[in-house]
């Protein structure tokens, strides 16, 4: 299937502000934005949210000696497949296809869910470095989250995934248009 995407330029345009001053309000989508751009701009900037987070790190200190046990092998365990568990269960998941409004709230509501999950596996690493000691953690739990993020990105490769899942279910609904033009409050994810 054939669309115009905005490609990725105007979210980064737009993402690279957030990291750079963290405190500049979010700016609420205005009529006629593209809701791709922002759902893309939300994807950036949390990608830029771990670098911060990593980079917080070279400032902390253990505060005795690092310690690993079974029970933080555990933790770590049950992070990186819960995250990748998830995630392949929101890429399997089928998007709803009643109308153009219900298929670009679960769109979105696919990609930020898979956002959380791939996300979750390098934030338990973070919580390990101050459980732990060790500033490997958070590296071990970014080696996972970064493929995961790359697998839920709204790319037009996910949109042309979804648009076959969306037209093997018998649907004439475009995806790609969908989460263009229906904008986010619109979408009614279910």
């Amino acid at each position: 299937m054939s669309y115009d995407d905005p490609g990725w330029m105007p979210a980064i345009k737009r993402a690279w502000r957030y990291i750079l001053f963290p405190a500049w309000p979010v700016q609420r989508p205005r009529p006629g934005d593209n809701p791709l751009i922002a759902l893309r701009t939300v994807f950036l900037s949390s990608l830029l949210a771990l670098a911060v987070v990593g980079n917080v790190l070279t400032f902390v200190e253990p505060d005795g000696p690092p310690r690993f046990g079974t029970l933080h092998w555990f933790i770590a365990a049950y992070a990186v497949v819960g995250s990748v568990g998830g995630v392949a269960w929101a890429r399997r998941r089928s998007i709803v296809v009643t109308d153009v409004q219900t298929v670009a709230g679960s769109y979105r509501g696919l990609v930020l869910i898979s956002f959380g999950l791939a996300h979750s596996v390098a934030l338990m690493g973070f919580v390990l470095v101050f459980i732990t000691g060790y500033r490997w953690t958070f590296a071990a739990g970014l080696g996972v989250a970064l493929p995961l993020l790359a697998l839920v990105a709204p790319t037009r490769a996910d949109i042309e995934r979804r648009q076959r899942q969306v037209t093997a279910a018998g649907s004439a609904v475009s995806v790609s248009r969908a989460v263009q033009d229906v904008p986010m409050k619109e979408g009614r994810a279910r």
